[in-house]
């Protein structure tokens, strides 16, 4: 027996030589290696993917891990932001090879310190108001929207800032005056500044309904030095929608000033102090809005019937939420003339000829139409694709944002918006969503569309958002309002030739 090990032993001992051998090999194998990873800033949400596409780990950093060379050539760590700072910084990805794994720093001496870096986003998410209609009443409406670092974009080499507007509390309309001078466009007032309104809107949905106290309209000067905003009316009454007439004599915009419960079209003289002048009104409480006037003295505007019911949408239905409701579009000679309906359709604005309507129909897309109703041909055909795409792309603050909007019948992101011409009728000029900024989101850019080709042109393209457009009468450039930069402001750039 001596020297031989007796069989109710060699069995435990065998596990502990097997046991022995297997340590020294994983001890000696250079292969398997301990990380902590780590981002900057914490803390973001890691998952971990090996070379077959497969996540073999997911864990808020900082944590530990074991990765093994022989097995696996190559991971993939991506992080996800978390936090206070989620929103502005973007979600990364690293590889991670043996080669880069020996480059690594030590964390101690048992480990090595991976560090996933979190880039910050180009652009931020500002908050700004909405002046919105809701069961048949202005309102401002809180929302926001990204607003990127640069002014300047591939397309658009040299922008030039022709005045800061400050906070957007519920800006609408620009317009330009015939001899290209002036700018003017409405402001909505409230009885609080942007940031106490916003603070107060952070977790109710209804809390971002805030009533108005009036618009004013207000003018800029356009040449250099001269760039100070004045105010055109003074804010106690909903005045909107300014614009000047043909011979720049007079500011035609919408107003209550006359019927509390309504709004007309009216006009006041431009350079200098005069009456109110009534225009159009409708005697059953609907709304007149957004008038523009040709030169052959027709104006066009559109009527908001008021509805029999309080609006309610279903946000998941998109044609839903694109139908602006009962809104036509009408024409009438600047006085005394008799009104005329043209079709349904909202944000109209006449050709400088007086022949044509360009407008926004109950689809979304745009439109343009004879200024004696006939002939209305559709531009674009995608205003639905468009708007579903930018929802697919909303995190959860922003589709909440969106949803309760659209529930109440407003349309915070318009697949087209805001049509204009060019002094010789034969361009429109327009916000459009069709292209998107830097990280794939449709966002707001101005376009140009050819009528005789009906060929669209992309304009701008810094990913922030661009409306209310507008060309000079000599057609060398493009006005705008633009969040670019982070600050609202307008802008110009050189028109296409």
């Amino acid at each position: 027996m001596g020297g031989t090990l007796e069989p109710t032993r060699k069995l435990p001992l065998l596990l502990l030589l097997a046991a022995f051998f297997a340590a020294m090999l994983t001890g000696c194998d250079t292969t398997s290696v301990k990380l902590r990873v780590r981002t900057q800033p914490e803390p973001a949400f890691v998952q971990i993917w090996d070379a077959e596409g497969k996540l073999v780990k997911e864990k808020q950093s900082p944590f530990d891990y074991r990765a093994n060379f022989t097995r696996n050539e190559r991971y993939t760590f991506k992080a996800s932001p978390l936090g206070a700072d989620a929103e502005l910084l973007l979600p990364t990805e690293m590889k991670l090879t043996a080669a880069r794994y020996a480059d690594l720093p030590p964390f101690n001496n048992e480990r090595k310190s991976l560090i996933v870096k979190l880039d910050k986003k180009e652009y931020e998410s500002l908050p700004f108001i909405e002046a919105a209609l809701v069961d048949h009443t202005y309102v401002g409406y809180i929302t926001q929207s990204r607003a990127f670092n640069r002014s300047l974009s591939t397309q658009m080499e040299h922008p030039t800032r022709i005045s800061d507007i400050g906070d957007n509390m519920g800006i609408q309309g620009l317009a330009l005056s015939p001899d290209d001078k002036e700018i003017v466009y409405s402001v909505a007032g409230f009885d609080s500044d942007l940031v106490d309104l916003t603070q107060s809107a952070q977790l109710v949905d209804g809390q971002r309904l805030i009533p108005l106290t009036g618009c004013a309209i207000k003018k800029i000067q356009v040449e250099a030095g001269a760039r100070a905003v004045t105010s055109v009316t003074g804010g106690e009454y909903t005045d909107m929608f300014p614009c000047y007439s043909r011979n720049a004599a007079h500011l035609f915009y919408s107003s209550n000033q006359l019927r509390s419960d309504s709004m007309a079209i009216v006009k006041i003289c431009a350079d200098r102090n005069c009456g109110v002048t009534l225009i159009f009104e409708d005697r059953d409480d609907a709304l007149a809005v957004k008038p523009t006037q040709g030169n052959n003295g027709v104006v066009s505007f559109a009527v908001y019937r008021r509805p029999s019911n309080p609006i309610s949408r279903d946000p998941a239905d998109l044609g839903s939420v694109l139908d602006p409701g009962d809104v036509h579009i009408w024409t009438q000679q600047t006085e005394g003339g008799y009104p005329s309906f043209l079709v349904k359709g909202t944000q109209p604005h006449i050709s400088p000829d007086g022949a044509k309507i360009a407008y926004i129909g109950k689809n979304g897309d745009l439109w343009v139409i004879n200024s004696d109703g006939s002939d209305a041909r559709r531009l674009t055909f995608d205003a639905e694709e468009i708007l579903a795409d930018y929802v697919e792309s909303l995190n959860d603050l922003e589709r909440r944002i969106f949803n309760y909007a659209a529930s109440r019948g407003v349309l915070i992101a318009q697949p087209y918006s805001f049509p204009s011409w060019s002094p010789d009728s034969k361009h429109i000029v327009y916000t459009s969503m069709a292209g998107t900024d830097s990280t794939g989101r449709r966002n707001e850019d101005i376009w140009t569309i050819d009528l005789t080709r009906a060929t669209p042109r992309r304009q701008t393209s810094n990913g922030s958002v661009d409306r209310f457009p507008v060309m000079s009468r000599d057609g060398k450039s493009i006005y705008f309002l633009s969040n670019r930069g982070q600050g609202w402001a307008i802008w110009s750039i050189d028109a296409p030739n």
